[in-house]
This record gives C-alpha cells, sequence and structure tokens, in this order.
C-alpha cells in the first residue's frame, strides 16, 4: 500500500511539473488556473458542509418538537443519543456530527481573502483581457455568500479596489472581452451599470454648479450629431463595481472613484458618451459626500480626467465651455475651503487642450497667454518684495505645444504665423527665467509641417519660412538642447522635417531648390553621428535629387549624378563588408539606389 501511494504521488507531481519542462515555468495564466480548480474543490467542500448542515438543523427541529410533547427519562433513550454517531454495519453515516464538522473544518479555509489572491494574480497577468473574469469572480463570490449564508466568502474593499484596477487598465481595448460577459448573459443595455444603487441615483439627479450639461442629454447630443452608440462596456463595469460597494456598506475612497474616471478616459473612441457618464461620476461623488456616504469629496485629479474626457469628446462648443465651466467650479471650491480642489497645471493643460483640440484654438492662446501674463506679473511683484497670497499656475511646454499643434493644422494660412508667434512667446518665456519651459522637436515640426504640407504651401515664401524655422532648431540643437533632435524613436521622426522643407523647394521650382538640398543633406550627415535617425537614407537622397532635377540650374545634371555615385559607393562598401564578415549578419546599405534615382 506504501509504494503504490508513493507511486501515485510521484505521477501526479510529474504531471505538475510537464509544464515546466515543455516551456520552461508556469506563466501567469497557468497559475491562475491552477488557483481557480483548487478554489472549485472548496467550493465543493462549502456547499456539502451546506447541505448537510441545513439536513441537520431540520432534524434538530424535530427532535425539539418531539421533546415538547413528551419527556425523554429512559436510559434506553439516553444511551441511543450518546451513540447516535456510531457506525451502523461499519458505515460512517456521511451526515453524522462528526463527519459534518470535519467538512466544515476544511470549509473554512475559504474565505474572501483566497479570492482576493485570484484578484490580485489578475491585476498582475498583462498578456491578456481580464476584467471579464474579474467581474465573473466578483459574481461567483457574491452567489456564494447569498446561497450558502457565508458572509465570510463575501467581496471586501480590497476586491472591488483591485476589480477597479483591473477593469481601468483593460478599458483602451477596442475588442473588450466585457462585451461577451454583458451580451452572452443577456443583460440589457440599459441595464448596464444602472444596479439601482445609491451612486447612480445621486450622480443622475444632482447638478454641477453652472453645469448645463447633465446625463440625460447623451440621446439628444447622440440624434443631433448621428454619432454612433458606444456602449462604454469598461466605465459601465467599472461603475457597476462601484455600486456594489455602496450596496455592500463598503464607502469607496478616492482611488476607487479615479479608476472609474480612468475607465471613461481610456475608452477607444468614447467621445461625447464617455464624457458625459464621466462628469456624472464626479457629480455623483460630490453628492455622495454632501450626505456623508463617502469620507472624501472629489479632487484636482478627479476634475482634470473629466476635463480630460470632454477634451476627447469631439464637440468643440460644448468641451470647450463644459470645461470652463469646470474650472471656475473648481475655483469656487478651493475658495470655500476645499483646498486640495484647487487648479493646477495639468487642470489648465486639459481645458487648454478641451478648446485647442476641439477647433476653438483662439479661445485656447487667449487662455494660455493669460497665464503667461499672470505668472510674470506675480514674478515681477515678488521681485519688488509683494508676495502673492496665491501664486497663479505657471504653464509649461505642453501648454504651449497644444496651441502650436492646433494652430498649425487649422486649415488657414495664417494658423502658421499664429503658430510661429506662440513658438516666439514660448522662447522668450523660457529665456525670462523659466529654464524648463523648452521647446521640444514638435515645437518646430507642426509649424514647419503646416509650411510645407498643410494648409500655408502654397503660399510664396512659405518655404523661406519652413527653412528658416529648420535652420533656427538645428542651431538651437547645437547650443545644447537635445531634445529638438531626440537620439531615441520618437512619433516625429527628424528626418521629414528636413526632406519636407526640400521637397517644399522643388515643389515650387525653385532656383535655390538644389542647393537647399544639399545643405541640408551635408547637415543631416553631421548631425547623423549623434542622431541616428538623421542619417541620409535614400529617402533623404531622393528629395535632394528632385530637388536638382526641378530648380534649373546649369550644372544640375553634374550636382545630382555625383550624389548618385555616392549612393553606389555607399551600396558598395556596405557589400564589400558584409563579403569579408559572412558569419556575421547580412547588412544593408540605406542609401541604395532605385530605378526612380536614375530617372530623376
Amino acid at each position: 500500500a506504501m509504494t503504490s501511494g508513493r507511486a501515485r504521488y510521484q505521477d501526479r507531481r510529474r504531471q505538475q511539473q510537464r509544464p515546466s519542462e515543455e516551456g520552461g515555468n508556469y506563466t501567469d495564466r497557468d497559475r491562475i488556473e491552477r488557483a481557480m480548480e483548487i478554489i472549485d474543490g472548496l467550493e465543493s467542500w462549502a456547499r456539502r458542509t451546506h447541505s448537510s448542515k441545513r439536513w441537520r438543523d431540520d432534524d434538530d427541529d424535530e427532535d425539539e418538537q418531539d421533546a415538547d410533547d413528551a419527556e425523554i427519562t429512559s436510559d434506553s433513550d439516553t444511551t441511543k443519543g450518546e451513540d447516535a454517531d456510531i457506525p451502523l454495519n461499519g458505515v460512517q453515516n456521511p451526515y453524522s456530527r462528526r463527519s459534518s464538522f470535519r467538512q466544515h473544518d476544511k470549509a473554512r479555509d475559504l474565505d474572501v481573502e483566497v479570492y482576493n489572491s485570484i484578484l490580485v494574480a489578475y491585476s498582475r497577468e498583462q498578456s491578456g483581457d481580464n476584467a471579464a473574469d474579474v467581474m465573473r469572480l466578483l459574481d461567483r463570490m457574491e452567489r456564494l455568500a447569498e446561497e450558502l449564508d457565508m458572509p465570510s466568502v463575501r467581496p471586501n474593499k480590497r476586491s472591488y479596489n483591485v476589480a477597479l484596477g483591473v477593469i481601468s487598465n483593460s478599458a483602451s481595448r477596442a475588442d473588450t472581452s466585457l462585451a461577451a460577459y454583458y451580451d452572452g448573459e443577456g443583460i440589457a443595455e440599459d441595464e448596464i451599470g444602472s444596479e439601482g444603487s445609491e451612486a447612480n441615483a445621486t450622480k443622475a439627479g444632482t447638478q454641477l454648479k453652472g453645469g448645463k450639461h447633465g446625463s440625460n442629454s447623451n440621446n439628444k447630443y447622440n440624434k443631433k450629431n448621428n454619432q454612433k452608440f458606444n456602449p462604454l462596456y469598461a466605465g459601465r463595469a467599472a461603475e457597476s463595481v462601484l455600486s456594489r460597494m455602496l450596496a455592500n456598506s463598503h464607502r469607496p475612497d478616492s482611488y476607487a472613484f479615479a479608476s472609474v474616471l480612468n475607465s471613461y478616459q481610456r475608452i477607444p473612441n468614447g467621445k461625447l458618451d464617455a464624457a458625459l457618464a464621466a462628469d456624472a461620476v464626479v457629480r455623483g461623488m460630490e453628492s455622495l459626500h454632501l450626505h456623508d456616504k463617502i469620507d472624501e469629496p472629489p479632487d484636482v485629479f478627479h476634475y482634470t480626467m473629466v476635463c480630460a474626457c470632454w477634451s476627447r469628446s469631439g464637440h468643440g462648443a460644448v468641451a470647450g465651455e463644459r470645461c470652463s465651466e469646470i474650472l471656475s467650479h473648481m475655483t469656487e471650491r478651493a475658495q470655500g475651503g476645499f483646498e486640495r480642489v484647487k487648479p493646477n497645471i495639468r487642470t489648465f493643460n486639459a481645458v487648454i487642450d478641451s478648446h485647442a483640440y476641439n477647433g476653438r484654438v483662439a479661445e485656447a492662446e487667449d487662455m494660455l497667454l493669460s497665464m503667461v501674463d499672470n505668472y510674470e506679473s506675480s514674478a515681477a511683484r515678488s521681485m519688488d518684495g509683494i508676495e502673492d497670497d496665491q501664486l497663479p499656475v505657471r504653464p509649461d511646454s505642453f501648454s504651449f505645444n497644444a496651441v502650436i499643434q492646433q494652430w498649425a493644422r487649422a486649415r488657414t494660412p495664417e494658423g502658421g504665423r499664429r503658430a510661429e508667434r506662440i513658438l516666439d512667446r514660448m522662447l522668450e518665456f523660457h529665456h525670462n527665467g523659466n529654464a524648463d519651459v523648452r521647446p521640444d522637436e514638435r515645437s518646430f515640426a507642426y509649424i514647419i509641417y503646416h509650411f510645407t504640407k498643410g494648409a500655408g504651401r502654397m503660399a510664396p515664401d512659405a518655404p523661406d519660412r519652413a527653412l528658416k524655422l529648420l535652420r533656427r532648431m538645428v542651431r538651437m540643437f547645437r547650443q545644447g538642447y537635445k531634445e529638438l533632435l531626440p537620439a531615441y524613436d520618437n512619433r516625429t521622426n527628424p528626418i521629414f522635417a528636413f526632406t519636407s522643407v526640400i521637397d517644399a523647394h522643388s515643389v515650387l521650382r525653385r532656383p535655390d531648390a538644389g542647393i537647399v538640398g544639399n545643405e541640408l543633406l551635408d547637415a543631416m550627415t553631421k548631425l547623423g553621428g549623434s542622431v541616428d535617425a538623421l542619417k541620409p537614407n535614400t529617402y533623404a537622397c531622393l528629395s535632394v535629387l528632385y530637388g536638382w532635377s526641378s530648380c534649373g540650374s546649369v550644372d544640375a545634371g553634374e550636382r545630382a549624378t555625383e550624389l548618385l555615385r555616392k549612393m553606389e559607393e555607399d551600396m558598395a562598401d556596405v557589400a564589400a563588408r558584409t563579403w569579408d564578415c559572412e558569419e556575421e549578419e547580412e547588412e544593408i546599405s540605406i542609401m541604395r539606389t532605385t530605378q526612380r534615382c536614375y530617372i530623376l
């Protein structure tokens, strides 16, 4: 018997170690699945215990009723009661008190922390979308607590907070698993996130001071703009978890509400629906704190996230106006004693971005310049020995770049000039003692794009303005502004700024197109030693060849042929190095010639 038991143990160990032998260590998903198998066994024990306990309770009720009718005084009855748990015919009664006690003793290992360990594992697992799994696990805990009357497995505050974190992290997925969770289980869309709790009731009925756009106006805006309804599964699931917390007398903290708002903020293509829902969450948070249902009122981070949702709503007039109302409301609450509501630079940036991104660039510029003037006036008074009670918020690089970007993207020819003025104001603000407010590669690239590819490209002086900006950027880079031409991969590839300026001269057939192309190609060659992205490649050489072919210069053919020979020599050198080092990976020239090169 000992030998067979040892053999079974070794077989079981080999089965457990098989995934490690085949593919290395267990993945996080494998560990979660094995842990769920253990929980299934514990739940099975708990249900057996519940069934036997209910059978014993019914039997005890019948015994008590018989005892009231007659007194039990005989010795035989006493002996019978003492020997009730003795096995009959050598078989232990599965519903006896001793057996059920042992089952209950094993079932006591199942509590809320066992489930919380699974929730934490889901929060650490990054390979998939675990939002639906987390919601199903919460449903399972609540269902088990209700059916078996086991308060020990009911979700606690930690359970809900971890679940909110998982839902928030997966909200940016377009193909969210929550769609299958809701649609697959037959939950109607109008029931999603509407659990009947006090949170949803208060958020629907409480208006922010000065607000004009409540959550009940969602259908109105959707009909007016023909906007397709987005279910917002992640945000509504987060609100559902928040509602469960309130229903179970758990007071959500600021982190819980921030997770809900972050879910709405990260939903792709949430647009107006997400903005309205986030706005309603903050208004509900205010009402809950007013009625002493939560301990902390909304702070600056909650309002800032709502402004960020509005800035991406795609509704210019509504978004800018609403963000301005929220900013005024925050200022009033801060003056009323809520110090943690005072707007910071992120709040102002969200409001500026909401104006600029939604087509109200002039309002965004006015707000930015007002911030600059207020801060510089306060700094001047401080130099004179007059200290303000509250220092105004200082704009940062994002504040300027947000306005520069939207002016550069404007479909009007004067957009580039307005963007240039903002860039000049930014540099002036930088040189006036704000060393950390510095331009980056986007500050120049947006304006260069406007004069070369955007609405201002047809202006006669557009190539000259773009070339002047590019020379200024290169000069500042050599003076130490390394962020203007970053050495790492970035959204704005610096080589496109050079090639777009060359192309702008070539398209208009400027006589200096070839000369400008050669100048910028030499600059790229010198800068390529420190910035890999600026090493001349086939695309850059094609732009220079196009410049020589369109400039009409007498020596254009000779200069173009000279560049073509350089490209061929580079290809030959790379081929020779590859031939000498056969064992290494084949190297490919970034200046390889194409058919288009010879045509030009």
